[in-house]
């Protein structure tokens, strides 16, 4: 059975368009690696500093967390696109962080311990 001409040029578009979206998605992870300049926003409206570093490595996400309390591995990262997912200790407690890569900036969520509030980044400088 042989393809109609319209059938071809279509099935060619749909080829490019879905390996386009491959691109697409990959570079938008590729933006959220690299080292941000983090603040979380306590429910008392404190103010805490950190900074976030992600890396990939062949499709392997990994990240560090440092802040007044030293240097420690992200656990359960997961990146899908623009966003990224972390689970990290503070004061002996286990916060999940979730984030959303907005027009250069990290923006987004930390919860844990029975608390929650809002935390946002920029890219750190030389990074």
């Amino acid at each position: 059975m042989r393809a109609s001409p319209v059938t071809r040029p279509f099935a060619l578009c749909v080829a490019f368009t879905i390996c386009l979206s491959g691109l697409c998605y990959s570079q938008k992870s590729a933006e959220i690696t690299g080292k941000w300049s983090m603040v979380s926003i306590t429910p008392d409206g404190d103010q805490i500093p950190w900074t976030l570093s992600i890396n990939n490595d062949n499709g392997k996400y990994t990240a560090t967390v440092e802040g007044n309390e030293g240097r420690s591995s992200a656990r359960d990262i997961k990146v899908d696109g623009v966003t990224v997912h972390f689970r990290t200790t503070y004061q002996d407690e286990d916060y999940d962080v979730d984030l959303k890569l907005q027009e250069n900036r990290l923006v987004g969520t930390w919860s844990g311990n029975g608390e929650s509030g809002e935390t946002q980044g920029t890219r750190a400088t030389g990074s």
